[in-house]
């Protein structure tokens, strides 16, 4: 692929892995070309290599105690955007929130070439599979739990990824309350906030 694109997740960590060990959310591609999205303890990162050149190596990552998001206690959406030709870069978003970029330019390369892709693991196990600067030995299986998967050729914008975000994630809960009267009712509450709307007095 050529093209802008996203990957989109939710998932959820049994276990933070050891310092050393990027467990594989995503990963495709071989020495020459690749992308690997993994989580080093509480890190997101994106590695891409676009070709066999050292100008083309790109990498992005998110530290999730930043946020106070703790991956082990509840499913985290994770967006990642790929602008494979451009000037946007790669960005990841948490939670529906922009949390890192890297605006690099690339002007060619490809996402992995001719080779397969793995979720929750590397998409081989022989040694071609590998987006650098990782090292192969340092990538392990997923520990946790990967509810939702996606690919989009195409970059989602802010707004589409927040979308997505809110349409799994709980929304309002609306008490409502009237007078005798069955005066109207109105009220205003933030987002995932329980709303009670109640009549104006009179």
């Amino acid at each position: 692929a050529e093209e802008p694109l996203t990957f989109e997740f939710w998932f959820k960590s049994d276990s933070l892995s050891t310092a050393g060990k990027n467990q594989v959310l995503y990963e495709t591609g071989g020495t020459g070309t690749g992308t690997a999205i993994v989580i080093n303890n509480t890190t997101v990162s994106v590695y891409t290599d676009r070709g066999d050149d050292t100008t083309q190596l790109f990498n992005v990552d998110y530290d999730l105690n930043t946020g106070s998001i703790d991956p082990t206690a509840d499913f985290v959406h994770l967006a990642v955007t790929l602008e494979m030709n451009g000037t946007s870069g790669m960005e990841i978003f948490v939670n529906g929130v922009s949390r890192a970029s890297n605006t690099s330019e690339s002007t060619t390369g490809a996402l992995s070439g001719q080779n397969g892709a793995g979720l929750g693991r590397r998409n081989t196990t022989g040694g071609l599979s590998i987006a650098s600067p990782l090292d192969p030995a340092s990538l392990a299986i997923f520990e946790g739990e990967i509810a939702v998967f996606r690919y989009y050729p195409f970059e989602l914008s802010a707004d589409q990824v927040r979308q997505n975000y809110h349409a799994l994630t709980p929304g309002m809960v609306i008490s409502v309350t009237t007078d005798s009267d069955n005066q109207q009712v109105y009220g205003t509450a933030n987002e995932n906030q329980a709303l009670t709307l109640t009549a104006p007095a009179g």
